[in-house]
């Protein structure tokens, strides 16, 4: 069966696992027209894109090709296109080993489209759980607790991004550093605010927000 992954297979996907896939293909509604969207359309950074497409490959040939399509076709209900994300956790990867992309699916679901935040929290909870080394679920998670008002919780998933971050994720650790730098602040501990203010403008230094908000301390922290 042809396709157009051919011409622009993503990286971290082997032409044997592309293959496996359009094979598996129709079992989860995907046809010709939104194949392409489906496989390269994949909803996060580029870092997390290649890690997440890197995991799939790495585990097709154990857990099979349906899992593969299941996995990427799952990014589209992400972005409100087919069946909803959990009817995919439910249905379809209730049969599969615990996986910590598929975590991190559930609490983007939760998070941004549900607005179920401490669904979220549990989720990215259970996918740090499931990979300790997963950058962009700690992430995340802080940002879960700093919407239900967690204030004081926010502190420890932050500094496992800082600690976990690959060279790849310098903007993810630099916006860790930056969150933190935030709380510190508001607590009133400015020497410690500044200081991580400080790291996250060398770990990015082309960050806008730190930039501005560095700025403002030049001239008096507001």
């Amino acid at each position: 069966m042809s396709g157009p992954v051919n011409k622009k297979q993503p990286r971290g996907l082997r032409q044997s696992v592309v293959k496996a896939m359009l094979r598996a293909r129709k079992k989860h509604g995907v046809d010709e027209l939104n194949w392409e969207s489906r496989l390269f359309s994949v909803s996060y950074v580029a870092s997390v894109r290649e890690s997440l497409l890197s995991y799939i490959d790495d585990n097709t040939d154990n857990l099979g090709a349906d899992w593969a399509v299941a996995m990427l076709a799952l990014q589209a209900g992400l972005q409100g296109q087919g069946p909803s994300p959990g009817t995919w956790y439910g249905e379809v990867f209730n049969e599969y080993p615990p996986c910590a992309y598929l975590e991190l699916c559930m609490g983007d679901h939760f998070m941004h489209q549900a607005s179920r935040f401490h669904k979220a929290r549990s989720h990215y909870q259970a996918a740090v759980n499931i990979d300790p080394r997963l950058t962009i679920a700690y992430y995340n998670l802080g940002l879960a607790y700093q919407v239900l008002g967690l204030f004081h919780l926010l502190e420890e998933p932050n500094q496992e991004v800082v600690a976990v971050a690959r060279h790849e994720e310098k903007e993810l650790k630099a916006r860790a550093l930056f969150n933190m730098a935030g709380f510190r602040q508001q607590v009133g501990d400015r020497t410690e605010a500044f200081r991580l203010l400080t790291r996250a403008l060398e770990t990015w230094p082309e960050f806008p927000e730190a930039m501005a908000v560095m700025q403002q301390v030049r001239t008096g922290w507001a």
